[in-house]
């Protein structure tokens, strides 16, 4: 049981930290509302549900009062409708790191989004996909302790992995 419980409760750091001013400030709660330039990261679909090409980027220094070692996260991502209004739907690139002086993450992805039907600014409903490409990477040189025979960097300082996410809005 214990063993299940921590299977399901491990996920990358850059997950848990949200990004974009709005979605933060609404406290994460964005999956659903999702119709901003942050649509590539929290979901897909949501790139179809405004009129503009929309560009967005942001850097922060997290917990300022920790010594030894600098928490940041940096995103941006752009957003592009296909023909005239997206009749032919809608592209994002977006990228989002979260680094310190030991461990980094990195997530690029692109995303395309479809309104199956309905208009923009009424009812409607839009599928979106993101495929992503994931990095997470060690800085041995800051290590303190290291033992270079740890079996977890006996292979590599860094994993690159592929994914991909559908959404419905």
């Amino acid at each position: 049981m214990l063993v299940t419980a921590l299977l399901i409760s491990i996920s990358s750091l850059s997950a848990q930290i949200d990004i974009g001013a709005r979605p933060e400030g609404m406290g994460g709660a964005f999956t659903a509302v999702s119709n901003d330039a942050n649509a590539p990261r929290w979901n897909p679909a949501g790139i179809e549900l405004f009129r503009e090409r929309a560009l967005t980027a942001g850097f922060t220094k997290k917990y300022w009062g920790i010594e030894g070692d600098n928490l940041m996260k940096g995103y941006a991502a752009y957003i592009h409708h296909l023909g005239k209004r997206g009749r032919y739907g809608s592209f994002a690139f977006s990228w989002a790191q979260f680094f310190s002086s030991t461990y980094s993450e990195m997530e690029l992805s692109l995303s395309y989004s479809k309104m199956l039907f309905g208009s923009r600014l009424g009812k409607n409903l839009s599928l979106g996909v993101n495929g992503k490409v994931l990095r997470y990477g060690f800085n041995s040189s800051n290590f303190v302790d290291f033992e270079p025979a740890d079996p977890i960097f006996s292979d590599s300082y860094s994993r690159l992995g592929f994914t991909a996410d559908v959404g419905l809005l």
